[in-house]
């Protein structure tokens, strides 16, 4: 099992991954020159929040699972 500053850091590493989709799915969306209409654009806003959901229940899962570990090593 895993200490407490290893989850720490695994989760680190992951948020840094999360952080740079995030960083380029807005560079896809601030980039509009490749929409051919407001509703592919509206389609790509659409999809980028579910993906910004689906990354928001990742960091609530991983916090929940350190807050878990911490609970453990008490």
């Amino acid at each position: 099992m895993l200490n407490l500053a290893d989850e720490i850091q695994n989760a680190r590493i992951k948020y840094e991954a999360l952080a740079k989709r995030l960083n380029d799915l807005a560079a896809e969306l601030t980039n509009t020159s490749h929409f051919r209409s407001p509703d592919d654009y509206s389609k790509a806003t659409m999809e980028l929040r579910a993906q910004l959901i689906a990354i928001q229940e990742e960091i609530e899962s991983t916090l929940a699972y350190i807050d878990r570990s911490a609970d453990l090593t008490d």
